[in-house]
């Protein structure tokens, strides 16, 4: 009887360990936003991360956050670091602004580059033409004359300008190019501000690009359209 204790022992040993191991080696502790989890089917994990600098939705409150978090090629989420962190997976590309700002794609409804008919150009002109706006910011392209028209007459929605981030003018040069200019392009409801649902049309700027005075263009450091990277600095 005594002699098969230390067998029996083992035994029980080995089966609790067994049942209560983790299910794989990326198993972490609930709540613990910093490790990697595992993603499957189910899980609603961030394409792409942005943190680390102020974002400005351009959303009728005029919100500037800290974090946004994509899924394919929709917005999923703004607001706080530690919410938006929250869908962070293995698979999750993390960009860290530094301090550079995030701001919704441009959209040309000015035409700062030449007309062109796109419903003539190859898939492959198309592309380099997108590339080259990229460069700018630009992720809409500009189209055909006559196509243009305020989504909702001549009223546009009142915006609340975030005083302490940036000076009237840097503003109204942003919402030109992004909320007024989707507006305009009757596209409003799925572009022209960061917020959840709409496309992951994203431009990060330079630091200083928003500041008093700056009368050139805006600097680019990274386009993304429809939560494809078209062009980084």
């Amino acid at each position: 009887m005594h002699k098969s204790m230390p067998i029996l022992v083992m035994v029980v040993w080995f089966c609790a360990a067994f049942v209560f191991a983790p299910d794989s080696p990326n198993a972490v502790p609930v709540g613990d936003v910093s490790a990697p989890l595992r993603t499957t089917p189910s899980d609603n994990r961030a394409t792409l991360i942005f943190h680390g600098g102020p974002i400005f939705t351009m959303d009728r409150e005029g919100r500037v956050v800290r974090a946004l978090a994509t899924r394919d090629d929709t917005i999923a989420i703004v607001g706080d670091e530690r919410s938006v962190l929250r869908m962070l997976g293995p698979d999750t590309l993390v960009v860290d602004l530094r301090g550079k700002a995030l701001v919704p794609g441009f959209i040309d409804v000015a035409g700062r580059f030449e007309r062109v008919s796109l419903e003539t150009m190859s898939p492959e002109q198309r592309r380099a033409l997108q590339q080259q706006y990229a460069m700018h910011g630009y992720t809409t392209l500009p189209e055909p004359p006559g196509k243009a028209g305020n989504e909702n007459g001549a009223w546009l929605p009142p915006i609340s300008v975030p005083g302490e981030h940036m000076d009237l003018g840097s503003f109204q040069r942003l919402d030109s190019l992004t909320r007024a200019a989707a507006h305009l392009t009757r596209d409003a409801q799925h572009t022209g501000s960061l917020e959840p649902g709409k496309q992951a049309d994203l431009v990060v700027l330079g630091k200083g690009s928003l500041t008093a005075g700056r009368d050139t263009d805006f600097e680019i450091h990274q386009t993304v359209k429809a939560g494809r990277t078209l062009f980084r600095r």
